[in-house]
């Protein structure tokens, strides 16, 4: 099938805010460094060479003026027959880990919210081939990405930016 679009939603949050969507105007979520994920979760669009999503719960004459050169659609690495379906992955894990102890669960010999956190994160790039230092297709390191002020651990927001990354 060829109708198998990646969401402006998801997209849309791993640009830098320097994008803009071009079917809503919003803009990208980034300030520092693109996610350099998105460059596994999709392809660019064929028409602007760019990550554009596709909008979603639209009806079918706002879908049918957005054609498919215009939006960029499931990566190709994973999209492959031989692509592994991970079940639960060690990134998602220390995502959990981070929950419950925000949560003030007792996790036996667990390390800190941002501990867990980070290496939830710096696990999901490594998960998709994206290491840490090395820029990937999009430009962006590990080291680049931690330094946006929406992904830099804070305290006071653990929950959303955990929730945020596992998602």
């Amino acid at each position: 099938r060829r109708d198998h679009c990646v969401a402006n939603t998801i997209v849309n949050y791993m640009q830098l805010t320097s994008y803009t969507d071009p079917h809503d105007g919003q803009t990208g979520m980034m300030d520092q460094a693109m996610d350099a994920r998105v460059s596994i979760y999709a392809d660019p669009a064929a028409i602007s060479d760019e990550y554009v999503g596709m909008l979603n719960g639209v009806g079918t004459t706002v879908a049918a003026e957005i054609f498919n050169d215009n939006v960029s659609f499931f990566g190709s690495a994973m999209r492959q027959q031989d692509t592994p379906e991970y079940i639960y992955t060690a990134a998602q894990l220390n995502f959990d880990i981070a929950e419950a102890l925000e949560r003030g669960w007792t996790v036996p010999g667990a390390g800190t919210i941002q501990e867990h956190y980070e290496a939830g994160i710096a696990m999901s790039f490594d998960q998709h081939g994206v290491t840490a230092g090395i820029p990937d297709v999009a430009g962006t390191s590990l080291a680049d990405y931690m330094t946006n002020s929406l992904v830099v651990f804070d305290a006071s927001n653990a929950m959303e930016q955990i929730l945020t990354q596992k998602w």
